[in-house]
C-alpha cells in the first residue's frame, strides 16, 4: 500500500496522520509503530491510532493517557493491565462514561468508577457490574443525568 521508505519516515507518516485518520497508522513501518516519540504525537492527532501502536506501548502509561485524554473510547486499545488502572479508567469515565464497557470488570464493580460513569452518561449503566446496577445510588446518579 505505501512503499517501505515512507513507511519508516517519521515525517511522512506524521504528515498523514494530520490529512488522514488513524487508520492511516497501521500502514507505518513497524519500527515507528514502536517508537514512543512518534506514538505520542500520533495519538495526540489521532487516538484511536493506539489501537495499531506496538504492544510495548500500549502498557505505557503515558501513552496510553495521552490517548484516552483526547477520546475516552482509546481504552478499548490499552493492554488489559491498563484497563485495570484506577487512574486510566477513571480519566477515561470522566470524559466519556460510556467507556467503562472497556475496563476490567473489576473496575465495574468499583463503586468510585462507576458512579463517575453514570454520572457522565446515564448510558454506562449496561456496562455496570450486576451488584452495583441493583444499588438504589447508582440508579439514582444514572437518572439524575
Amino acid at each position: 500500500c505505501m512503499p517501505a521508505e515512507l513507511r519508516n519516515d517519521p515525517e511522512i507518516v506524521l504528515t498523514a496522520m494530520r490529512s488522514a485518520s488513524e487508520w492511516i497508522f497501521r500502514y507505518a513501518s513497524d519500527e515507528l509503530r514502536g517508537n514512543r516519540d512518534v506514538v505520542l504525537q500520533v495519538v495526540r492527532m489521532c487516538p484511536g491510532a493506539l489501537g495499531w501502536a506496538a504492544e510495548h506501548l500500549k502498557r505505557d502509561v503515558e501513552v496510553v493517557l495521552t490517548a484516552v485524554r483526547q477520546n475516552a473510547r482509546a481504552l478499548q486499545y490499552a493492554d488489559d493491565e491498563l484497563r485495570r488502572d484506577l487512574e486510566v479508567v477513571r480519566v477515561a469515565v470522566r470524559s466519556d462514561g460510556t467507556s467503562l464497557q472497556y475496563a476490567a470488570e473489576e473496575l465495574k464493580n468499583r463503586r468510585e468508577i462507576v458512579m463517575a460513569a453514570v454520572a457522565k452518561d446515564w448510558r454506562a449503566l449496561e456496562f455496570v457490574s450486576n451488584p452495583l446496577k441493583d444499588d438504589p445510588a447508582v440508579v439514582l446518579a444514572a437518572m439524575e443525568n
